[in-house]
């Protein structure tokens, strides 16, 4: 029995530095909200620094270290929480304004009406009476004996009741004694009701600027504008870095992206999916705008290359083989449209290579006739520069062809005179143009032998 006594009185003993141990490890208090908010994103930061993604197990040694600072669950509800919020303010402000305001609403509505007593006394019958009429210079002392007529009968004296200002008639007059007790009550329980109000709506004040430290204790936190337990402020703050993990990924496709490795920029994204396939749905609406951009850069490429060819039939040829290769490729209706207008250009080109061959077989008047008809017919079509500049040619020729013929009728003129009457004619005729120099020349010639043959004779 006694070293069952010992044996207890060790365990006890025991218990006891087990409990203070416990006490001292357990009834410290955490740090104020934002102190755990920063720890919670300190561990999740230390997480993601080896990872490209947090995922399940990554969370799950979070939560474990997270548990160690600040409990994840909370010992209520926060609707709970909320009503003991709702009850604490209730009390709290009853409390406070019973130490302002001790006195009760209804003993001060009674003093204020002993004070309207006081303050606008009413005179009865056979009761002694003292009142002021004309502007204060007559009095009237003693016993009030009631109206007579137009009168008040006071001790001895009757006076006018039209000579009585409204603080004296008042006292005679209950339905006026009445009216100013009222208003004066009034008055005055308003004011108290006011103070009352506004020192309710200060503690009110007071009582909220301390509810997240309240609802801290009770394991809530306000985050963003939002209310969390310590767990969902956890899984708030993997999100959000998830977030930036991801957008840290999607940056660096877009880099790739906009260097024109568009294939650089999908395997990136393809190589992360494969690593977390879970999020197929987060990225692929990204790797589709990828493709969509190289789709499209290509194709801005194929139609750049289109516009540098100069035949028409070739560019079109050029991008229907492109169509042919990637028909479902981005802006493939602009490549369609432009198709279509560079066959137009081709039949247009070919139109005006047509009539340069017509044109080239006829004489330069006819060949003119034919192109300058057609230059105005077909103002808007492509390839009229090189028709005009036929046109110009074969004008040219024309002249110069017009000036010979002209050179020659004058060699044929039986006198100086007939040249010079044939030449000056011409020149009048077409002062401008291609070979008309030779002809001034000549008439400068046949003149200048004229003139000498002159002197001669």
């Amino acid at each position: 029995m006694l070293a069952f006594r010992t044996f207890a009185g060790r365990m006890t003993a025991l218990l006891l530095c087990v409990r203070v141990v416990c006490s001292a490890l357990f009834a410290a208090e955490p740090g104020g909200p934002a102190d755990v908010i920063r720890s919670f994103s300190e561990l999740v930061d230390r997480e993601a620094e080896g990872a490209e993604y947090l995922e399940a197990e990554h969370a799950a040694r979070i939560r474990i270290e997270a548990e160690k600072i600040f409990p994840l669950l909370p010992s209520v509800s926060l609707k709970e929480a909320a009503k003991m919020d709702r009850d604490g303010e209730k009390a709290f402000i009853s409390n406070e304004l019973k130490k302002e305001f001790p006195v009760s609403d209804t003993e001060i509505r009674r003093s204020v009406e002993k004070e309207a007593e006081n303050l606008f006394p009413l005179y009865e019958k056979g009761e002694k009476a003292n009142v002021s009429y004309r502007f204060g210079k007559y009095h009237a002392d003693g016993i009030f004996y009631g109206k007579k007529g137009e009168y008040l009968q006071i001790g001895r004296t009757s006076v006018p009741i039209r000579d009585l200002p409204e603080e004296e008639l008042r006292k005679f007059d209950p339905a006026r004694n009445k009216q100013a007790r009222s208003a004066y009550i009034l008055e005055k329980c308003r004011d108290y009701t006011e103070k009352k109000q506004s020192a309710a709506r200060t503690l009110k004040v007071r009582w909220d600027s301390g509810r997240d430290d309240r609802r801290f204790k009770l394991g809530f936190f306000r985050f963003s504008q939002k209310w969390y337990t310590g767990e969902q402020l956890l899984e708030e703050l993997i999100l959000k870095k998830n977030r930036e993990l991801l957008q840290t990924v999607r940056e660096k496709a877009e880099q790739k992206a906009q260097s024109g490795d568009f294939s650089g920029a999908d395997q990136i994204l393809q190589d992360f999916l494969t690593r977390h396939p879970a999020l197929t749905s987060e990225l692929e609406p990204v790797r589709e705008k990828l493709r969509l951009s190289a789709g499209e850069s290509r194709t801005a490429a194929a139609l750049k290359e289109a516009e540098a060819i100069s035949d028409p039939a070739q560019a079109r040829a050029f991008l229907e083989k492109f169509l042919a290769e990637a028909p479902d490729s981005p802006g493939s209706a602009k490549i369609r449209s432009v198709m279509a207008a560079l066959e137009i250009r081709a039949a247009e080109q070919k139109k005006c290579r047509e009539t340069i061959e017509s044109a080239r077989k006829l004489e330069p008047e006819d060949a003119c006739a034919l192109l300058e008809h057609f230059l105005s017919e077909y103002a808007g079509y492509s390839g009229m520069e090189e028709v005009n500049a036929f046109y110009q040619t074969r004008k040219k020729e024309g002249e110069r062809k017009r000036c010979a013929r002209v050179l020659e009728s004058a060699d044929r003129a039986g006198s100086d005179e007939e040249a010079l009457r044939i030449l000056e004619q011409f020149l009048e005729d077409h002062p401008e143009g291609d070979g008309v120099e030779a002809v001034r020349e000549a008439l400068r010639k046949r003149q200048t032998r004229l003139d000498k043959n002159g002197g001669e004779l």
